[in-house]
């Protein structure tokens, strides 16, 4: 049993087979109930710009992410690459639609992002089994590995699973360069970090979390203590992880190296600082013979910095040298790219923007409402109910000074940031009309961690003996399953019973995906006699994902099916999304509901056979 609690007991063997017992169990729930996901609008926009990715990188390289809007790079690039290698996979094999081996658009593009989905959990029990033992390190990555949404979203050709792993890396290895104070692992967190911006710009974020890591640091050696690794709170090594950061995402979005790109022409981004420095290295440009002396003359004062630093070292010559070298790496970025410096800045103009966007259906193009308590609403109507309840007291036992003082002090400071990430995530997301509980997964694991205090430091001090805590927190993990393989495959539509459950959600008119499912398709086509005319169905939703879910769904229906959107002439069949259920009452015929949990989610009505 102590084996369970204490990390020094345990050996590496022990922890590397928790990990892949974890990885096992979450690679077994993300196969359960895959083929039968259904399709949304996101993920047939995500298709479609992959496939446009695939085209340019062998047309025209230069321009291969310009049209990627978000960005949504790294997991665009990785479906971009399912797609590829399911080509070249049916072309060997010569495999065509129908065939047992055979990969479609939707499988090929999925399996990347569920793979890499996998390990999150068994990374996220790595990273903190040392912190508060392995009983609460296990619960919070099977947690993870297991919560309805999380999974859902991990079976979806999206974004959040992927930014959610390098979110997780990111923090992972800068815990690590920190504690052994090596450069290589810092600027490889850079690189991380860059992915991650390259994904979605909220993991800016963790940047104000990293400098409160080094404060608490800092914080803990004035008071004392001994701590290996980098010393002060800001280092020369943490900008040069942010350069490199950036200089990733730089290389990777495409849309940064045209001048008058999207952020100026079609978005309207004005920014001073980015017209001045655009303009500036035009001018340098334009004088090469003055930009090459001002960049000699920087050169040369760096040589003679860096050779006294040599001779004597010394605090003040050191910070010298490396103001110098960043001097110069700005002043040759400027000189070279001048357009990419002007595009970053708009970007994060742009980003800054977001806050005050309004929150807008894609179809429908119909507002959807606010939460008015923005994301700790958005989790008490997500995140299963005892977890919510766990968490809240995980969070009130950690202002206990006791679990403080039991936590290793080279921990603390990743303690400090497991507790502020979802914090300074949900304070910076709620500034925004626009709000999703998908775009908080990534710091889902810091909710897990904090209730699996709850559950084992907490709960856990007042149960007879240890035994009885493995016992209760197995139960947890079992109703977790069972809300988990309950939900599938609609794991999106999950909400919390505190929140009234999916029928609360709906009545509060917050918005319900449109989507395409097998038990959708069959009601659609019910009936229907498939004679030499196609089958006329008018959508008021989504009319391409329509023609993709026919071809996943019901491929002996995809060449005798006509979808198209309002004003069709003398349809069969009107399918009408949540949005648009009322509009069904126009046309004639029975209505056929698709309902989950007693929640009529679409209709179909049936005009003639």
């Amino acid at each position: 049993m102590k084996v369970f609690w204490n990390k020094g007991e345990t050996t590496w063997r022990s922890i590397l087979g928790y990990a892949l017992c974890i990885w096992i169990v979450s690679l077994g729930l993300r196969c359960y109930g895959y083929g039968e996901t259904p399709l949304y609008t996101d993920e047939r926009l995500w298709i479609e710009r992959a496939e446009k990715v695939l085209v340019k990188l062998s047309s025209d390289p230069t321009s291969a992410t310009t049209h990627l809007g978000q960005p949504g790079i790294p997991p665009t690039l990785l479906i971009a690459l399912g797609q590829r290698v399911a080509r070249s996979w049916n072309g060997r094999l010569g495999l065509a639609p129908g065939d047992a081996l055979y990969l479609g658009v939707v499988d090929a593009s999925r399996i990347p992002i569920v793979i890499l989905s996998t390990l999150i959990a068994p990374l996220l029990f790595l990273l903190i089994f040392e912190i508060a033992g392995v009983g609460v390190a296990l619960f919070a990555a099977l947690g993870v590995a297991i919560d309805p949404y999380l999974l859902a979203c991990s079976k979806m050709i999206h974004l959040d699973a992927v930014l959610s792993l390098l979110v997780l890396s990111t923090l992972f290895v800068y815990h690590f360069a920190i504690l052994r104070s090596s450069l290589r692992l810092k600027l490889g967190a850079g690189v991380l970090w860059g992915l991650s911006i390259a994904t979605k710009p909220t993991a800016v974020l963790l940047i104000p979390c990293f400098l409160l890591y080094r404060a608490i640091r800092e914080l803990l050696r004035k008071r004392g203590a001994t701590l290996a690794g980098d010393r002060g709170f800001l280092a020369w090594s943490d900008l040069g992880a942010v350069a490199v950061g950036h200089l990733v995402f730089s290389l990777l979005y495409t849309r940064l190296w045209v001048h008058r790109s999207d952020y100026l022409t079609r978005l309207n981004i004005r920014s001073p600082l980015a017209g001045e420095l655009f303009h500036t290295g035009r001018w340098l440009q334009s004088n090469p013979l003055l930009a090459i002396l001002i960049l000699l003359s920087l050169v040369a004062l760096f040589v003679l910095a860096l050779r006294m630093l040599r001779s004597r070292w010394s605090w003040p010559r050191y910070h010298v040298v490396c103001a110098l070298f960043s001097i110069i790496a700005c002043f040759m970025a400027l000189l070279m790219v001048p357009q990419v410096v002007e595009n970053v800045v708009r970007y994060w103009t742009w980003v800054l923007g977001l806050s005050h966007e309004t929150y807008r259906a894609f179809v429908s193009n119909v507002t959807v409402n606010v939460h008015p308590h923005g994301y700790h609403e958005l989790a008490f109507m997500h995140l299963p109910s005892l977890v919510t309840v766990c968490a809240i007291l995980g969070l009130l036992g950690l202002t206990r000074s006791q679990l403080w003082r039991r936590c290793p002090l080279h921990l603390i400071p990743l303690l400090g940031v497991i507790v502020a990430l979802p914090i300074l995530w949900g304070l910076l997301l709620s500034s925004s009309e626009k709000q999703s509980w998908r775009y908080a997964m990534p710091v889902l694991f810091c909710i897990y961690f904090l209730a699996g205090i709850g559950v084992i430091k907490v709960v856990g001090r007042y149960l007879p003996q240890p035994r009885a805590v493995v016992v209760l927190a197995g139960v947890l993990i079992g109703w977790l399953l069972l809300l988990a393989v309950g939900s599938t495959p609609y794991g999106l539509f999950f909400r919390s019973s505190i929140s009234g459950g999916l029928p609360g959600h709906v009545a509060k008119e917050y918005g319900i995906e449109h989507f395409v499912s097998e038990d959708l398709e069959d009601l659609l086509f019910k009936g229907a006699h498939p004679g030499r005319q196609p089958l006329r169905v008018m959508v008021l939703g989504d009319v391409p994902l329509q023609l993709l879910g026919v071809k996943r769904f019901a491929p002996q229906w995809k060449d005798r099916v006509i979808f198209s959107g309002p004003g069709m002439h003398d349809p069969q069949r009107v399918l009408g999304y949540a949005p648009f259920l009322h509009r069904l009452d126009r046309y004639p015929g029975d209505l056929q509901v698709f309902t989950y949990e007693g929640v009529p989610l679409a209709g179909v009505k049936v005009i003639s056979q």
